[in-house]
């Protein structure tokens, strides 16, 4: 079956590690498709980097497995066919990190194509990236009271101490962002991806966001109230009442 696979040109110690843990897919899972997403299939890899690899198969049972293959650390997503339509959808509407599984369908590298059902599944995760997210509005609501409530606290500790506030400054933004992104109707990205989307879309918030980890620590807080009123609107206490049957 290894003659069946696609290897892109990638530099080593990559590309000895691609072989290996595709050999090892082969021999334990006998999988209909594979494929390797992230930056080493881009050949963008560095000595961080590792491999994504996606393995599908016949099966009734759901596998993740970290290894090392030639010095490279590998990951391995192992699911069978069943299992597809039901993340495109499940990730939908999920807070953090989007539809990660129909995202690695499209954008990454097809190594083994053995059935038709790979392209169908390809084709299904393009059209499930097409939909905007679809997340509760009480954990919308839930962020933003987060947010709001590490910035009250800052805002109180600011004088007295500093460093605390500072650090509720950075307890507040992830939160912040997070709420900006899925009301703009975008999936949350990966963390390391977060500001090179802000670059893309708003280069006014990604400015306040640079000038914030490159002002002196006084004019930070009120750089802080400026991100606050573009990403969740509001910096102060706000009438909110959050509600859970689940008991």
């Amino acid at each position: 079956m290894l003659e069946q696979c696609y290897f892109p040109e990638i530099n080593e110690p990559f590309a000895t590690a691609l072989r290996e843990v595709v050999a090892y897919a082969i021999e334990h899972y006998n999988p209909i498709g594979i494929i390797g997403a992230g930056s080493v299939m881009r050949g963008e890899g560095d000595l961080t980097s590792d491999i994504d690899l996606y393995v599908i198969f016949e099966g009734n049972y759901r596998q993740l497995e970290h290894k090392f293959f030639n010095g490279v650390p590998c990951q391995l997503f192992c699911n069978p066919t069943q299992m597809m339509p039901r993340y495109f959808t499940e990730e939908r509407g999920r807070l953090n990190n989007g539809p990660t599984t129909a995202h690695m369908m499209v954008s990454g590298t097809v190594i083994l194509d053995r059935d038709p059902r790979i392209e169908q599944i390809r084709e299904e995760a393009k059209q499930a990236l097409e939909l905007p997210p679809k997340p509760n509005e009480d954990m919308l609501q839930l962020m933003r009271y987060h947010a709001v409530s590490a910035l009250e606290n800052m805002l109180d500790m600011r004088k007295a101490d500093p460093d605390m506030a500072m650090l509720e400054m950075y307890i507040a933004l992830p939160n912040m962002l997070n709420y900006y992104f899925l009301k703009q109707g975008q999936y949350i990205p990966r963390h390391k991806d977060t500001l090179k989307q802000i670059r893309q879309h708003d280069p006014e918030l990604a400015q306040l966001i640079h000038n914030l980890f490159t002002a002196d620590v006084e004019s930070r807080f009120d750089i802080f109230e400026d991100i606050a009123d573009k990403t969740i609107e509001i910096t102060r206490f706000f009438e909110y009442v959050w509600r859970n049957d689940d008991v």
